[in-house]
């Protein structure tokens, strides 16, 4: 008899600490707003809008205090025992979804029985609403799977185990590359007691209004471009503002990411309510983002490079100078560490889902990083003359690793800015009317 998921394990621990190392390492800021709204003290459910697969599930266990069990939708379990005993150990419950088969959904008891087990014993049990992950700042339609846990665990237990849902929100500056910013927020928590009386009446009322409750605490906490037609163009709108609010990318660093958000938010608004006006103005504009996209591609720019016309020519070279002076430490960092780097992106060139890319590249690059560096530890141990100079040499390495990332990041970042240069000086074509894209969507937006 398997014991119960919730009880602790000192394996999953040692691996939970272990992943936030690398959890800390891939992204280059964590923010984390509202954490003392979960209670300590009572049952919860955490409820986190899905973007990023396995990544969103990581960044909550990364700042929530003990041992929060997860429900993933029942696909990722297969139907190897292997990956269900490692699922479940990892503390994730299956759950399943009519797409997965009418005669599967019963299995569903199962994990609710269990899931109402984790909020008896007064522990996390986090709940992805929306049902599957999908690469679009925008809060879909939401399951009442969480509503229907809720309930259950209340009505067995006469309404007074005190559950408390918490909405949350997950914020993403990139899906895929090392070094994106991330942040949750989580918002006042609600309590499941404030509908028993709708529930003893209506059931299905009580849950409706739970789940609008729970949309309406995550909407503050996440943007919401919620036009799925329209939503790319939206995004890139939303985006060239932001970019040309700071400046590019230097300014952005010194900016907190709530800031950041709650300016995207604003714009977004207002960027939801000019494509529903289906004016002309929205149609050319809509036109010029598109534009703007292809010849962004086309020229192999990021967008953060096109906030200026140009950049310092002497900046440039003094970056190139000082990027010559800091090869050694490159070298030093890269060379021991080309399989780990290499491995994780040759095995995972086949995947098309960005989401699901930079979660199985996290993974294998822990495994990976971690093999390695147990194969090096073997001969350090034998012709080092002491054993913690074998230990230190090997952080030295990790630590280099890092700097190896920081330098190519660096480098492409100052090659990028030689190439708009570049492109200015020769009046390129694409260029020119990149930037003519750039400047009239910049002035439709000023003015809404």
């Amino acid at each position: 008899m398997q014991k119960p998921i919730q009880d602790f394990s000192i394996g999953y621990t040692l691996l939970k600490h272990y992943s936030r190392f690398y959890v800390r390492k891939f992204f280059k800021t964590t923010t984390i707003v509202g954490l003392d709204n979960i209670p300590k003290d009572r049952p919860v459910i955490i409820t986190p809008n899905h973007q990023d697969t396995l990544m969103d599930a990581l960044c909550i266990i990364y700042n929530v205090h003990g041992r929060a069990v997860f429900m993933a939708r029942a696909d990722i379990f297969g139907k190897s025992k292997l990956i269900a005993n490692t699922l479940r150990f990892l503390k994730i419950l299956p759950l399943y979804r009519i797409r997965d088969g009418v005669k599967e959904l019963k299995n569903n008891d199962a994990s609710f029985e269990e899931a109402v087990g984790v909020l008896e014993a007064r522990q996390k049990l986090v709940v992805l609403p929306e049902g599957s992950h999908v690469g679009e700042r925008r809060l879909r339609q939401l399951k009442k799977g969480v509503a229907r846990i809720a309930f259950m665990a209340e009505e067995r237990n006469n309404f007074e185990l005190g559950i408390q849902i918490v909405p949350a929100g997950l914020d993403y500056t990139h899906y895929i590359n090392v070094g994106a910013r991330f942040m949750v927020q989580y918002g006042k928590p609600i309590p499941v007691a404030k509908y028993k009386d709708l529930y003893q009446e209506n059931p299905q009322k009580a849950m409706a209004a739970m789940m609008d409750d729970i949309r309406a605490g995550m909407l503050p906490l996440m943007l919401n471009l919620d036009n799925e037609a329209e939503y790319k163009t939206l995004e890139t709108l939303d985006d060239i503002y932001i970019n040309d609010l700071y400046k590019g990318h230097q300014s952005r660093r010194r900016v907190k990411h709530t800031e950041i958000l709650a300016k995207k938010q604003q714009m977004g608004e207002k960027l939801l309510a000019f494509a529903q006006s289906q004016s002309a103005e929205y149609e050319n504009t809509k036109q010029l983002t598109t534009e703007f996209r292809t010849l962004l591609e086309k020229l192999n720019l990021r967008l953060w490079t096109v906030a200026k016309d140009s950049y310092s020519v002497l900046g440039i070279f003094f970056n190139r100078l000082l990027q010559l002076l800091f090869l050694p430490v490159f070298l030093l960092g890269f060379i021991p560490n080309i399989l780990p780097f290499y491995l994780p992106v040759r095995l995972t060139r086949g995947i098309k889902d960005p989401q699901f890319l930079s979660s199985v590249r996290f993974v294998i690059a822990v495994v990976v990083f971690t093999l390695f560096y147990l194969i090096y530890l073997i001969p350090l141990m034998i012709f080092l003359p002491k054993w913690w100079m074998a230990i230190l040499l090997e952080v030295a390495l990790l630590y280099l690793a890092e700097l190896a990332v920081r330098y190519t990041t660096w480098f492409r970042k100052t090659t990028a800015r030689a190439r708009i240069n570049r492109y200015r000086r020769r009046k390129n074509a694409d260029w020119l009317r990149l930037t003519e894209c750039r400047d009239g969507i910049l002035n439709v937006l000023k003015g809404l």
